[in-house]
């Protein structure tokens, strides 16, 4: 957006509008002192006094925001803009880190389902996988461990080892890790096709391709059917995953301390 010379945003209340399925995007701002949100069903608005050279720079990086200049009655123009185009809800506002109602980065698997499926696992050895198979898709990419475990390592891990990484909390303390190269963790490790994750050293029986199993199962982008563990398979929706993150381990550590 393109701003005119009387437009300081680091001197002026600001405000942003996006959709409220970009709340994941939020992550970073939930620790920012001074930013406060208002959950107006299918939109958030976030607004501030001031806004410093970094939080410009974390604002802009939001995608699908709209950012406001907002005057003192509360009337919101784009920079640049002289005409307001919208006006600041009346509240209620809150932080990031209050406002519950807000569904933040912080990870968790409300909509987990497990289904009883005709498909089980037996063991195989990898010298059994055919020579055309591509070596990297057999790499382990998911990690079923504890989230107390994972909160000890990530606080003096380096950002950069996080950054591939995904997850997902369920509520009895397990966290579950994906993506590649996984961490050293103890814990289950698996190997994820399709969207379908089976344990290392095992395959599913019957044998039948895991694009096959996916629709079966009608994954969308993103899920994961986990046969991990007991009971048959558990669909992790994609909405449960959220990026790896020292600030959303903490979060989600807190909230389950606090019984959430």
């Amino acid at each position: 957006m393109g701003t005119s010379a009387g437009d300081d945003l680091s001197a002026v209340p600001w405000a942003l509008r996006l959709p409220r399925s970009g709340a994941a995007s939020l992550d970073a701002l939930r620790l920012v002192d001074g930013v406060r949100v208002h959950d107006a069903g299918e939109v958030l608005w976030l607004c501030g006094d001031r806004a410093d050279a970094a939080l410009l720079l974390q604002l802009a990086a939001v995608p699908g925001a709209e950012r406001f200049v907002v005057d003192g009655d509360g009337r919101c123009r784009r920079p640049g803009r002289h005409l307001p185009i919208a006006r600041l809800p009346r509240g209620p506002w809150g932080t990031l880190r209050e406002r519950v109602g807000v569904e933040l980065p912080v990870a968790a698997l409300p909509g987990v389902s497990a289904l009883r499926v005709p498909i089980g696992l037996v063991r195989y050895e990898y010298a059994s996988i055919a020579p055309r198979d591509d070596a990297r898709s057999w790499q382990p990419n998911v990690l079923r461990t504890d989230l107390a475990t994972l909160a000890r390592y990530v606080e003096t891990a380096a950002a950069a080892r996080l950054q591939p990484l995904c997850l997902a909390v369920h509520r009895d303390g397990s966290a579950l890790v994906h993506g590649a190269p996984l961490l050293p963790l103890p814990g289950e490790v698996a190997i994820e096709r399709d969207g379908i994750v089976v344990p290392v050293g095992y395959r599913l029986d019957p044998a039948c391709p895991t694009g096959l199993v996916a629709n079966l199962l009608a994954l969308e982008p993103g899920d994961l059917a986990c046969f991990l563990g007991t009971g048959g398979c558990t669909i992790v929706r994609a909405a449960a995953f959220v990026a790896l993150t020292r600030s959303a381990v903490r979060l989600t550590l807190a909230r389950s301390d606090n019984g959430g």
